[in-house]
């Protein structure tokens, strides 16, 4: 079976951008709760300030070293996103298409073998998705490639392994 394996990273760019466009919305969030005399806008800027302060959050997770990667190797994938992993097996998957979420994002969609049956949150995700976008998952990030390039690195690599183990059973 083909040995080669690769780690593929978010975009820091990306992921900086946002993290600063972030940290600037808490800063007028700031602004506006401190300076204003209405106190709807009192309650607006605390509530910009507590909402983009969880985005700040999330997007800076992204920045540090090791907390996010998509890893492919014969054997299947592993995710890592916010510190936590999780591995698939080539043998759950069917295939991997990009997705429009919105007019402007673009992801990667796992499609999952009929007999695969998760547990959990998991399972509930994978019916939502289905119903609603055509699949049962996506991937976090395109890792710095556009989604329809991933989904087809990714595609290669499933059938890379689909066509080694056929030589084994040969």
């Amino acid at each position: 079976m083909d040995t080669t394996e690769r780690t593929l990273y978010p975009s820091r760019k990306k992921w900086a951008l946002m993290f600063s466009g972030s940290v600037t919305f808490v800063i007028g969030g700031v602004l506006m709760a401190v300076t204003s005399t209405s106190a709807a806008d009192v309650r607006n800027g605390w509530l910009c300030v507590a909402f983009f302060g969880l985005c700040a959050f999330a997007f800076g997770v992204f920045l540090i070293p090791g907390s996010a990667y998509l890893h492919l190797s014969s054997d299947g994938y592993d995710v890592r996103s916010f510190f936590w992993t999780r591995t698939e097996t080539w043998d759950h998957i069917v295939g991997f298409v990009a997705v429009n979420l919105t007019g402007t994002t673009r992801l990667v969609g796992v499609m999952y073998a009929e007999n695969y049956s998760p547990r959990g949150a998991f399972k509930l995700g994978m019916r939502l998705g289905r119903r609603f976008a055509g699949v049962e998952s996506y991937l976090p990030d395109t890792y710095g490639m556009p989604a329809p390039d991933l989904a087809e690195l990714m595609n290669e690599y499933r059938e890379r392994h689909e066509r080694a183990r056929s030589n084994r059973e040969d």
